[in-house]
């Protein structure tokens, strides 16, 4: 028993029942890195060869200008029905405006700054994976089925691990400017005397 011919992404696709149906599947050797398969279910060489054939057939297009500037178009468009259709994303965009408005009023430094932009990269970056995919699996299961639940669980429970690491991150840049704002007297003194070089002097002004 074995699965023949065709490139191994076409091997894949005529192993798709054997996804569907786990119990269908008699074993895989890592030896081999291939899947055993029962008869009545093994893959048509013939056919997958000429599937492989029609994908080269298929010519490449050359670079286009035109076609990359499209790709912008596309991109924001995605973005765009990330932010209609979904309802954490508005969430994000208000604590990122919240957090460069912050940002600026606080005049925080270079490297500040740049543990902020990661942050809400890592977020937005995130929550788009997880709405592109949340719109695969209700194409790919319309029906509901409990691997597919897991799966957008696990998705969404990546965006939450990155808001929470966002969050953390704010908290350490952010919390030193406010204590500073709280507590001006002894840094306006220190900035008298020279000797003030940011936050980090808190800890040793007089209170």
């Amino acid at each position: 028993m074995e699965v023949v011919g065709g490139s191994a992404f076409f091997r894949r696709l005529g192993l798709q029942r054997l996804l569907r149906d786990p119990c269908a599947l008699h074993g895989f050797s890592f030896a081999t890195s291939r899947f055993e398969v029962p008869g009545e279910v093994r893959i048509n060489a013939v056919k997958a060869a000429q599937l492989d054939d029609v994908v080269r057939a298929v010519p490449v297009p050359g670079f286009s200008l035109g076609a990359r500037l499209k790709s912008f178009v596309y991109a924001g468009r995605g973005i765009r029905t990330m932010l209609v259709s979904q309802h954490n994303a508005w969430i994000h965009a208000a604590a990122t405006g919240a957090a460069v408005v912050a940002g600026f009023a606080l005049r925080l430094g270079r490297f500040e700054c740049l543990a902020l932009v990661l942050a809400i990269v890592s977020v937005w970056t995130a929550e788009a994976l997880n709405t592109a995919f949340e719109f695969l699996c209700d194409v790919a299961s319309p029906e509901f089925h409990p691997l597919v639940e897991r799966a957008k669980d696990v998705a969404a429970g990546a965006v939450l691990i990155c808001a929470v690491g966002a969050v953390v991150t704010a908290a350490f840049v952010f919390a030193p400017h406010l204590a500073i704002r709280t507590d001006r007297a002894p840094v306006q003194a220190a900035r008298a005397q020279g000797t003030w070089s940011g936050p980090k002097d808190l800890a040793h002004l007089p209170r």
